[in-house]
């Protein structure tokens, strides 16, 4: 099984790992079609933020659907549960168990 992270040396596991990710978002696109492509739709779950932001972020509406993991109705609630106190913006894609956005070549 390939590792989920070349340096993390934990091996991707069902329920380890979720991606946060919006399919208007290129970086997002990437890291999902990477998922795709090295088989880990069964590993690596994923849930899409709504195309619309609001004032307060990034949102898991109807359109995608809720977040089935954490229950996070914001995207900031997966930075806040991360980092607690969390001032930056909210990015995608996102492994808030990792709390990295964008590092794309580590993400799958």
């Amino acid at each position: 099984m390939r590792k989920a992270r070349r340096t993390s040396g934990l091996r991707a596991e069902a329920g380890r790992y979720h991606l946060y990710a919006g399919w208007f978002c290129p970086w997002s696109q990437r890291v999902t079609i990477e998922r795709v492509l090295n088989g880990l739709e069964d590993v690596v779950s994923v849930s899409y933020v709504d195309d619309a932001r609001d004032g307060r972020g990034w949102a898991f509406r109807e359109t995608h659907g809720s977040d089935p993991v954490n229950g996070f109705t914001l995207l900031r609630a997966a930075d806040d549960a991360t980092e607690p106190g969390f001032d930056g913006l909210p990015a995608l894609p996102r492994n808030p168990r990792r709390g990295t956005a964008y590092d794309t070549a580590g993400t799958v």
